[in-house]
């Protein structure tokens, strides 16, 4: 138990500093500091009212270690600040490196280096060439600092439900489909802010579970080269060699991504591949693989669930949906079928409870704030009604068939 000497003096109450607390905005950036002191204030008679101070506390104040506002990029506000240097983290949650440019001139961002003055970063975004191929390697937030942050995490692969006009599509407007909150804590679960987005189905609720595995087939065959190279420059802009893949799925999205995942992890480079020594080889390791979860899949009882990723199933039985979603899946390792009582289940009792922003505080995710970084979609968000944003940047894989051989094969860019 820690202990705070407390002591009165001039009508201050005041106690040794134990703790310290960040408090940011929306993008991670810290603005104030303050610690677990409390400054007590006596300006009145607590009998009378008025002066003169009675020598009781009337309020308590907090007390501010430090404080600082940005430009759009990072840079300090002059003069607005106090006493910047007595903290080490600043615009985005990163570390300074005062020693180099001076106060808040200059930040670690994670190893990479970053100037705030100019919106640069110092070395070259490992990621850059593959997720952001429109984008200057050495820009960062996407040169949009209002919406975005610049973070490092693992890869999740988001594969939604019904939505037409967008079957097997892989971009970033497809993140539209997904609650915000739900994004947020499976961002804070997995500590995973990096994210592909891919539509399950266009097709009426009459399709099978079989047609949309094949649909995942496809995808994974097309979009093969481009996950691994985006789980490459992962590891080497974390350093982390044991980043993985993640998936999420919704509704009819349930059966192409337990397909693609199962795919993904038989392909192998062809015999014809530029780099010799692949050739014939895996091109995803079991060590590539994380968590699979799936929300509500349709057509549960027909998807048989991936032998490559830890599997996670959550279903509502209190759906007009529940006849095909709230049962198992094939060989799934973690079911769940409960009752959903969140306000949108409540007002639309046929439909709400298959809504995908109803598993947002799932037992399976990290429930909180919504998360202050790269976290997009629609707070609410109904998934199959999510509407569209067409100023989002593209996703997208080189295109590749499947040769006419009896072992899953992959053809090169």
């Amino acid at each position: 138990m820690k202990v705070g000497f407390l002591f009165a003096t001039f009508g201050i109450v005041m106690a040794y500093r134990n703790n310290i607390f960040e408090l940011s905005n929306h993008l991670g950036n810290v603005l104030t500091v303050v610690s677990d002191r409390k400054l007590g204030v006596d300006n009145v008679n607590n009998t009378t009212g008025v002066a003169p101070p009675d020598g009781l506390v009337d309020f308590y104040l907090a007390d501010v270690v430090s404080a600082k506002d940005y430009y759009a990029f990072g840079w300090e506000m002059p003069g607005r600040s106090f006493n910047p240097t007595a903290y080490r983290h600043g615009f985005g949650g990163y570390e300074k490196d005062d020693e180099v440019s001076g106060n808040g001139n200059s930040y670690d961002f994670g190893g990479f280096g970053y100037d705030p003055r100019l919106n640069r970063r110092k070395s070259k975004d490992p990621m850059g060439d593959v997720a952001y191929p429109g984008i200057s390697p050495y820009a960062s937030m996407n040169n949009n600092p209002i919406a975005n942050g610049d973070v490092q995490g693992q890869l999740v692969v988001y594969y939604g439900g019904l939505w037409p006009g967008h079957d097997g599509d892989c971009y970033l407007e497809l993140q539209t489909y997904w609650d915000a909150q739900l994004q947020a804590n499976v961002a804070r679960t997995l500590n995973d802010y990096q994210a592909v987005f891919f539509n399950g189905s266009d097709n009426l609720l009459t399709s099978t579970a079989a047609a949309r595995g094949q649909q995942g087939n496809q995808t994974a065959f097309q979009f093969a080269y481009y996950l691994r190279d985006l789980l490459d420059a992962q590891r080497i802009a974390t350093g982390k060699s044991n980043e993985v893949l993640n998936f999420v799925s919704h509704s009819m999205g349930g059966a192409p991504s337990a397909a693609m995942i199962e795919r993904l992890s038989k392909l192998v480079y062809p015999s014809d591949y530029e780099n010799e020594s692949l050739r014939g080889k895996n091109i995803f390791q079991p060590g590539d693989f994380g968590n699979a979860y799936f929300l509500d899949p349709y057509q549960g009882a027909d998807i048989t669930a991936p032998s490559a990723t830890n599997n996670f199933q959550r279903s509502h039985y209190n759906s007009l949906t529940a006849v095909k979603t709230a049962v198992p899946m094939k060989g799934i390792q973690n079911y769940k079928a409960t009752l959903s009582l969140t306000i949108g289940s409540i007002l639309n009792p046929i439909y709400g409870a298959h809504d995908v922003g109803t598993f947002a505080n799932s037992d399976i995710f990290t429930p909180g704030d919504v998360a202050p970084k790269n976290v997009g979609g629609k707070q609410g968000s109904t998934g199959h009604n999510a509407g569209h944003n067409d100023s989002t940047r593209e996703y997208r894989g080189g295109e590749a068939k499947q040769d006419n051989t009896a072992t899953p094969r992959f053809i090169p860019r």
